[in-house]
């Protein structure tokens, strides 16, 4: 469907937040982050990142090498729970939600770490949060 029904799928703030990511230089390693990080939404990306000049190739280098860890650690709990080695799942599976609500609510001062945004803004004498 392209590029217009994407953009009418995914808000204006996310949008700019992904130019500015592009802008930064680090587009690269925000992806590859962003796939690091259990309970994010990973099919979003595959929408927004096409709108963005990333190749191709390296989105999908990026994209596979950052699911590995994900997708090896919850098919090792899996298995753990299907073994009966319950306790190790469920640690497992707690170390992950705790990333995953630590994303969640350091997602924004992480994001505008990973952009440059603080560092522009005290290069321009800007110190306040915004």
């Amino acid at each position: 469907l392209g590029a217009p029904f994407v953009q009418s799928m995914v808000s204006k703030e996310h949008m700019d937040k992904f130019r500015q990511f592009e802008n930064s230089g680090k587009l690269n390693a925000i992806v590859f982050i962003l796939f690091l990080i259990p309970g994010l939404p990973k099919d979003v990306f595959t929408y927004l990142v096409p709108l963005t000049d990333m190749r191709m190739r390296s989105f999908l280098l990026l994209a596979t090498i950052g699911r590995i860890p994900g997708v090896f650690i919850s098919t090792y709990a899996a298995a753990g729970l299907t073994d009966g080695n319950v306790t190790t799942s469920i640690i497992i599976f707690a170390v992950a939600g705790v990333l995953m609500v630590l994303g969640i609510l350091f997602r924004n001062p992480l994001m505008d770490l990973l952009s440059g945004k603080k560092k522009k803004a005290r290069e321009n004498g800007d110190d306040t949060d915004k």
